[in-house]
């Protein structure tokens, strides 16, 4: 997180996992908005725990192995729903995401103290934290002394080894180029994460 890539490496990095990064961006919004439900990450259908399994030790099975169709059979009926054993019914009240936060707006002047309350306003409803937090009176405060005031990233007084990403070298500098391939699977999956969300889903009964 403090310098910049080799171009040389960044495009070996961009040509063998881009398309599946793109692919793992949506699965991650899947699994929080739909509560841990277990689904492949290469096409987003429902799965199985063992499936699963073999999908959270990709370094232990070769693509091939990781497959939807290696390890279900097109001929039998769809698995049920069924979650990530940290998130399920049973175990938790509830493991969908409790709010949003986007970092571009969260290092933006303009809307960053909106940002910042999100998460103040989350920690300060959460039983064992909100009794150890600073009151929200001091939230604008806090925000400014490590973000708004602070324009280059680096650690502010009393917080040594805290810089954030700001604080990069060759930060301006980057210029990493991505194929209109690349470009064309982000927008089929941002389209397909809003045409999903913006209706009822009858294959998981979530609205």
């Amino acid at each position: 997180y403090r310098g910049t890539i080799e171009e040389e490496k960044y495009v070996r990095w961009r040509d063998e996992r881009t398309m599946d990064e793109i692919g793992w961006y949506g699965w991650l919004i899947d699994y929080w908005m739909e509560g841990g439900i277990l689904r492949d990450y290469f096409d987003h259908k429902l799965t199985t725990k063992e499936h699963w399994a073999k999908l959270r030790q990709p370094e232990t099975y070769t693509y091939g192995e990781l497959q939807w169709d290696v390890n279900i059979c097109e001929t039998d009926p769809a698995p049920p729903v069924a979650y990530d054993e940290v998130c399920d019914p049973e175990v938790t009240a509830n493991c969908m995401a409790k709010v949003v936060i986007s970092a571009e707006r969260l290092y933006d002047p303009a809307t960053g103290r909106v940002e910042n309350r999100k998460i103040g306003t989350l920690l300060n409803a959460t039983a064992g934290i909100r009794d150890e937090l600073l009151g929200e009176q001091g939230w604008d405060c806090l925000y400014d002394k490590l973000i708004g005031d602070n324009p280059n990233g680096t650690a502010p007084e009393n917080t040594d080894g805290f810089d954030d990403w700001r604080a990069r070298e060759g930060v301006a500098d980057r210029k990493h180029v991505v194929s209109t391939r690349h470009l064309n699977k982000m927008v089929q999956q941002v389209t397909r994460l809003i045409t999903k969300y913006g209706a009822y889903d009858p294959e998981t009964g979530i609205d």
